[in-house]
């Protein structure tokens, strides 16, 4: 069993969630051997680090992947979280994570995102959900906010059918 694992302290900011974007990707495409799976959780870490700018007193996140190579990745977000923010969070997390049909949940966020009149659409939870097919969870001790985001990284079967080298045809002369 391969596993990797990254632990980042970010300072986040506007400026650095876009390059912390890129590094997870280098990380975990190499980690998976998966560029799609990499493409996705990467995303997710990006949703997560913006909320942990938008939704924190403070500028720092911690942030930890996980990697087993015949198991689950798992994307961990620790920061602090605005007290008003935090039962709007886990009410958010509860209805997304018990959600039947994830992508139907997405649709319907979007569509109310286009009516939102405070700038906030309130898409990242929903997306990564439904896009990167992850799993979500979530604690609070205190205002300390934990955030996880978990799937299944199990490789998916190849299915190539080999074939013959070409014949060559006989002459004869």
């Amino acid at each position: 069993m391969r596993r990797a694992y990254i632990d980042l302290q970010f300072a986040p900011n506007w400026e650095l969630i876009d390059p912390a974007r890129e590094f997870l990707l280098r990380f975990l495409a190499q980690a998976l051997g998966d560029p799609v799976a990499a493409s996705q959780v990467s995303m997710a870490a990006h949703e997560l680090l913006e909320n942990a700018i938008k939704y924190s007193p403070n500028d720092e996140a911690n942030v930890r992947i996980e990697v087993d190579s015949d198991g689950p990745v798992r994307l961990i977000v620790e920061n602090e979280g605005l007290p008003t923010h935090i039962p709007v969070l886990m009410e958010e997390l509860r209805m997304i994570s018990e959600a039947n049909d994830p992508a139907a949940l997405y649709r319907q966020k979007m569509e109310l995102a286009v009516t939102r009149s405070d700038g906030k659409c309130c898409l990242g939870l929903a997306r990564i959900r439904c896009e990167a097919e992850m799993s979500l969870r979530g604690s609070v001790a205190g205002t300390r906010v934990m955030m996880i985001a978990e799937r299944n990284t199990t490789p998916r079967p190849t299915t190539t059918t080999p074939t013959a080298p070409p014949k060559t045809a006989e002459r004869t002369s």
